[in-house]
């Protein structure tokens, strides 16, 4: 004896499982788009500060120089009584 959980769906357009199979995926595809906006968006939201960080830290560099007397910036600056810099504590 057949039951409705074993019973599949008709291969036909009049089955009413058919259309409610093809709304449901409808409405998945829905969701699934609206999720990838939003990613996108936060993608291109986060795109946007890492490029303004990059410029930032270009400026602050060239002040840098431009204070130091254009040594290079990579180069720390070590005082001469072999302290650490100023922080006041050791390792």
């Amino acid at each position: 004896m057949r039951t409705q959980s074993t019973r599949k769906a008709v291969g036909s357009l009049n089955s009413p499982e058919m259309y409610i199979r093809l709304t449901s995926l409808e409405m998945e595809r829905s969701r699934r788009e609206m999720e990838r906006n939003r990613l996108l968006d936060r993608v291109r939201i986060l795109d946007e500060r890492i490029t303004k960080i990059v410029e930032e830290q270009s400026e602050m560099r060239q002040r840098i120089e431009v204070l130091s007397g254009n040594r290079p910036v990579d180069a720390p600056v070590l005082p001469k009584d072999g302290s650490n810099g100023g922080f006041g504590f050791t390792y």
